[in-house]
C-alpha cells in the first residue's frame, strides 16, 4: 500500500474516526451520567435497572450522535479517486467534501444509514460496560472512604 499509494494511505479516514471517537465518548458518559441522575432524581433506586435503563437510553443518544461520522468516515474511505500526480496514485476526498456530496445527493437521511446495526453492536457493549463501571465505582469508595 505505501509503495502504490504513498505514506499518506495509511492516515486515509483518520480525522472522521477521531471525530466519531470523541463523539462517541463524550455522547455515552454524558448521556448516561445525565440520565441516571434524572432517573435517581424523580425517585428511583439506584440499582441495576436504573443503570441498564440509563446505559440503554446512552446508547440512542451515542449511536444517533456518531452516525454521521460514521457514514463520512466510511465513504471517505471508500471513496478514493485515483489521480496521476507521477509517483503517487491517490486522491483523498476532503470530509467537507464528502459531506457535502452525500447530502446533495442523499439527503438528510443518508447520515443515519447503517444506524440499527450500529445500536444493535453498541447497546449490549453500553449496558455492560457501564454496569461493570457503577459495581466499580461503589466497590471503589466503599473501601476509600
Amino acid at each position: 500500500m505505501v509503495r502504490t499509494e504513498g505514506m499518506r494511505s495509511l492516515c486515509i479516514g483518520l480525522g472522521p474516526s477521531l471525530v466519531r471517537a470523541t463523539l462517541a465518548t463524550a455522547s455515552q458518559f454524558v448521556s448516561y451520567d445525565m440520565l441516571k441522575a434524572r432517573m435517581l432524581r424523580y425517585g428511583y433506586e439506584d440499582s441495576v435497572g436504573v443503570h441498564f435503563a440509563a446505559s440503554f437510553a446512552a446508547g440512542l443518544v451515542a449511536t444517533t450522535v456518531c452516525s454521521p461520522a460514521d457514514v463520512v468516515k466510511s465513504r471517505v474511505m471508500a471513496a478514493i479517486k485515483l489521480q496521476d500526480t507521477g509517483t503517487h496514485l491517490v486522491r483523498v476526498p476532503r470530509v467537507w467534501e464528502t459531506v457535502w456530496t452525500v447530502y446533495r445527493a442523499e439527503g438528510v437521511r443518508a447520515f443515519f444509514k447503517g444506524w440499527v446495526p450500529s445500536y444493535v453492536r453498541l447497546c449490549p457493549q453500553l449496558v455492560i460496560t457501564f454496569i461493570i463501571y457503577e459495581k466499580l465505582r461503589k466497590s471503589y469508595y466503599a473501601h476509600y472512604q
